[in-house]
């Protein structure tokens, strides 16, 4: 036997079940044990071999066991054997009219007892096997029934529905059947096609005939066994052009004779329409592949590239065979190949990214702007991608202000180069940085120190000056906006946001922006995407965010002027950037490169140089302005000296602005009674700064606000706040 039998042992005695139960698991089978018919009842279902039932019970006896057993469909094909110690032969009839295989009289004989379990089982096991199979055998004709009913169903559908044109023709060219979908493709009905055989010759197109007539001739032969198609032209009724798709099998007899031959005929001109309008695309496709001016390039899934156009192997030198099936990483190293994958893994998933992108290559250099765009097959499955590149002659977005590279070393102040140690650690990230310190510091060269240090180098720099953008426009400066989205936004326009794709985007001035933006911000943090202004469709970017204030945030955030959330969101790598006047051994060297920036810009052919007094006089200045104050005053200096040694007479430290502006303050401090507030004092001490700048300014507020190294819009805010009106300003 091929697996333990299961077998229920019934009697109201507990010795009798025990001994049954180990004789019965020391044969190899399973035994389960019930002390009542109730019992049984309760325990037995289908997945017994066979029961062992005494027939003298409390409750009710064997024999109403056996017949309920019988009685129960899901039970009762399992064989019963009934053990008693009533052996008369009125109790066995009764015990087989109920339904009991076979009868054992107690105390039982072992040897009976296997010999008679054994013939059970095996009776048992091979009406199981009889019923398995009859069960499959009704399952496979109940299948095949089916089948052949759904086979009949569309086999009848179809010929009272099919669009094409079918018909049968006999040896002697008469036709048997044409189906009804004739006169719809050739304009002609059954009838009149039955009527004049030929009449299908004469409307075969003259030039496609000769093709026809071969192709039957080698049906009617044998040598086209394998019902090869043909496309072919008729001219129907009505003087239409049909593109047919034609079968022609030949019909044969039980003895292989040759009885006729059956066709079929499909219109297939909007497929073959189709499939000239393709192949014309496809010609122009090739056509604009091969002369574009800008560089083009298709890649399969795998990145590889599948083809490149000729502009870009001029521009690289690059033959188009040395493209083909190669990586990025294959052909320009490592770096750009990270660069261009972490882009197009989601250009292959379904997005359209442009981005600006910097390629060093042996001796080649260049920055271009790239459009990827997804390839799809027919059934809409990504098959890969095909770029479009631009070389940029010009990089404007990359450019900082006018602040001179404060931050290219080497450096001699202790804080300059814990500052730089910060920078280079937070190049190593991809983290949100933000960057802190006074106006015209060198933030923003800071900023993009960290882009070229980093992982991002080979995307663009983008700075956006946060307050320099009015608040209506900052929202689309920002993040984009579609065609028609406002009055005048008559093309789609990216944003900074965008511009910044694979690269490094710096918000200078983030303690500027409205609220409302803020917010707007802070949800494009959370998952790199947003959606242009007046648009739908949601925009990922990969980028990194570094931000910059001269403001005290955390200051903004109390009096309810900076969201908290934000200001979290951004606070991840903070760098404080020093002010000149708390890195003063930096100056000489910082002159003397701002000097050579300047001597460039000028033309000079000989590089300036500082009188020793001269720099004394620069260490000893507090530098208000920073290092935007320094540039500034060396380029008037170096203007005075035409070029040549840059004396003491040349430089001009303190202005009118600066003494006057001090001699007020001081003297509004000395007249300013011991009780005064602290808060009233700033006050009037701003005041009198905000009066002296417009005086001296002619109240011009640009000006004005250059002059105190603030924006025209915080020197607006500013004006809003000491109460300085265009009545109470000075003359």
């Amino acid at each position: 036997m091929s697996r333990p039998k299961q077998i229920l042992v019934v009697d109201d005695e507990e010795q009798n079940l025990r001994l049954l139960k180990a004789f019965l698991e020391a044969l190899g089978h399973e035994a389960e044990t019930a002390g009542s018919g109730f019992d049984a009842l309760r325990k037995l279902n289908s997945g017994f071999d066979l029961v062992l039932l005494d027939i003298v019970m409390p409750g009710i006896d064997g024999l109403e066991v056996v017949r309920r057993i019988r009685d129960d469909p899901e039970v009762s094909e399992i064989p019963i054997i009934m053990v008693t110690v009533l052996g008369d032969r009125e109790t066995r009839l009764a015990a087989v009219e109920a339904g009991a295989n076979d009868f054992i009289v107690k105390p039982i004989d072992k040897l009976e007892l296997r010999i008679r379990l054994e013939s059970l089982l095996k009776m048992k096991e091979a009406q199981d096997e009889i019923k398995r199979h009859h069960t499959e055998l009704e399952d496979a004709v109940e299948k095949r029934t089916a089948e052949l009913a759904e086979s009949e169903r569309r086999f009848r559908i179809m010929a009272d529905f099919s669009q094409d044109l079918e018909y049968w023709q006999g040896t002697d060219g008469q036709l048997i059947y044409v189906s009804p979908s004739c006169e719809r493709i050739t304009g002609y009905s059954p009838n009149e096609l039955k009527a004049d055989p030929d009449l299908l010759n004469r409307i075969i197109h003259a030039d496609d005939r000769a093709l026809v007539m071969k192709h039957s001739e080698e049906v009617h032969v044998g040598l086209n066994e394998d019902q090869n198609s043909i496309n072919f032209r008729i001219v129907s009724k009505d003087k239409r052009v049909v593109w047919i798709n034609h079968v022609c099998r030949s019909v044969l007899g039980e003895q292989g004779e040759w009885l006729g031959t059956r066709v079929d005929n499909r219109n297939v001109t909007p497929q073959k329409l189709l499939e000239d309008a393709l192949l014309e695309s496809q010609r122009r496709f090739v056509t604009l592949f091969e002369a574009a001016q800008d560089c083009m390039f298709i890649k399969d899934k795998n990145l590889k590239y599948a083809d490149v156009n000729p502009a870009i192997t001029d521009l690289l030198g690059i033959p188009r065979t040395e493209f083909i099936g190669k990586t990025d990483e294959d052909l320009f190293g490592e770096d750009y190949f990270l660069h261009t994958k972490a882009i197009e893994s989601r250009v292959l998933k379904d997005q359209v990214i442009e981005s600006h992108e910097n390629l060093n290559w042996k001796s080649f250099s260049t920055n271009w702007s790239v459009v990827r765009f997804p390839l799809k097959g027919a059934s809409d499955e990504m098959t890969g991608i095909c770029g479009i590149a631009r070389e940029l002659v010009e990089q404007s977005l990359a450019a900082p202000d006018s602040v001179p590279d404060a931050y290219s070393g080497p450096y001699s102040s202790y804080v300059t180069i814990s500052t730089m140690a910060k920078a280079d650690t937070a190049s190593q990230t991809t983290s949100t940085i933000l960057l802190t310190g006074e106006t015209g510091s060198g933030k923003d060269h800071l900023a993009r120190y960290i882009h070229d240090h980093s992982s991002n180098i080979l995307g663009p720099f983008i700075g956006f000056n946060c307050a320099a953008i009015p608040l209506e426009l900052a929202e689309s400066e920002l993040f984009g906006h579609e065609a028609g989205a406002f009055t005048g936004g008559v093309r789609r326009k990216r944003g900074v946001l965008e511009l910044a794709e694979g690269g490094t985007l710096l918000l200078n001035e983030i303690g500027e922006l409205s609220i409302a933006l803020q917010a707007k911000l802070l949800t494009f943090l959370d998952n790199l995407s947003f959606i242009r202004v007046g648009g739908e469709k949601t925009v990922t970017v990969n980028l990194r965010l570094i931000a910059a204030t001269n403001r005290d945030l955390d200051a903004e955030v109390s009096q309810g002027r900076f969201r908290r959330d934000l200001f979290y969101r951004l606070n991840v790598f903070p760098i404080h950037v020093p002010a000149l006047r708390e890195r003063k051994e930096d100056i000489p060297l910082l002159a003397k490169q701002i000097l050579s920036q300047l001597a460039g810009k000028m033309g000079l052919s000989s590089q300036p140089s500082i009188d020793s007094p001269v720099l004394a006089m620069l260490r000893g200045y507090s530098w208000p302005g920073n290092v935007r104050e320094l540039k500034n005053i060396l380029e008037r200096a170096l203007i005075l000296s035409q070029g040549g040694l840059i004396r003491a007479d040349h430089i001009t430290l303190h202005d009118t602005l600066y003494d006057t502006a001090k001699k007020s303050s001081i003297a509004g401090l000395q007249n300013m009674p011991s009780n005064r507030p602290l808060n009233s004092a700033v006050g009037e001490t701003q005041r009198a700064l905000v009066e002296e700048a417009l005086r001296a300014s002619n109240g011009k507020k640009q000006e004005a606000a250059r002059q105190l190294g603030i924006s025209r819009y915080a020197f607006a805010r500013l004006l809003k706040k000491v109460g300085v009106t265009s009545e109470s300003r000075p003359k």
